[in-house]
């Protein structure tokens, strides 16, 4: 008998150690409260927990760090697959600040925008998060963008011995 799609998705999930399944459910309640945070409350607001604006964190990171980054960047991209509600690369990056923030890790979320082809008076968006020299969210479309706010969480712990 052939296991099915959804089979070999769950046994590949159990293999993963109980870490990462901690930090799953800890992206997908932050995933929840940033999504509902864009939907019910003015990004004013909002932007008042995100850190210092205009400013960008370190670009280097203890070595120690670099495993807890890019386990965040996992769980992210693992459970924003799997919310019902649309996981935006903004509801990415305020989950994955939370994330880092709560670990004392410096990250930088930007704000970036590019004009969109098929109409030149509108402007497509996108935002993204750094930590360090790693991406932690919306690196791969980042490129194609200016960025035009920044925000920088700023930790002692990142900064550490670099």
């Amino acid at each position: 008998m052939i296991p099915s799609v959804k089979g070999r998705r769950f046994q590949r999930m159990l293999a993963h150690p109980p870490g990462d399944w901690c930090r799953f459910a800890e992206a997908y309640l932050y995933l929840g409260i940033a999504r509902a945070a864009i939907l019910l409350v003015c990004f004013r607001r909002i932007s008042r927990f995100l850190g210092v604006p205009k400013e960008e964190s370190p670009g280097s990171l203890i070595p120690a760090l670099h495993d807890q980054v890019r386990q965040i960047t996992w769980a992210l991209g693992a459970a924003a697959r799997r919310t019902p509600w649309q996981s935006t690369c903004l509801v990415r990056a305020l989950a994955g600040h939370a994330m880092l923030h709560r670990r004392g890790i410096s990250g930088t979320l930007y704000l970036g925008v590019t004009p969109d082809s098929s109409d030149p008076r509108a402007l497509n968006a996108h935002a993204w998060l750094r930590s360090g020299p790693l991406m932690v969210t919306g690196g791969k479309e980042q490129a194609g963008f200016t960025a035009v706010a920044c925000f920088a969480d700023h930790a002692r712990k990142s900064e550490e011995a670099v």
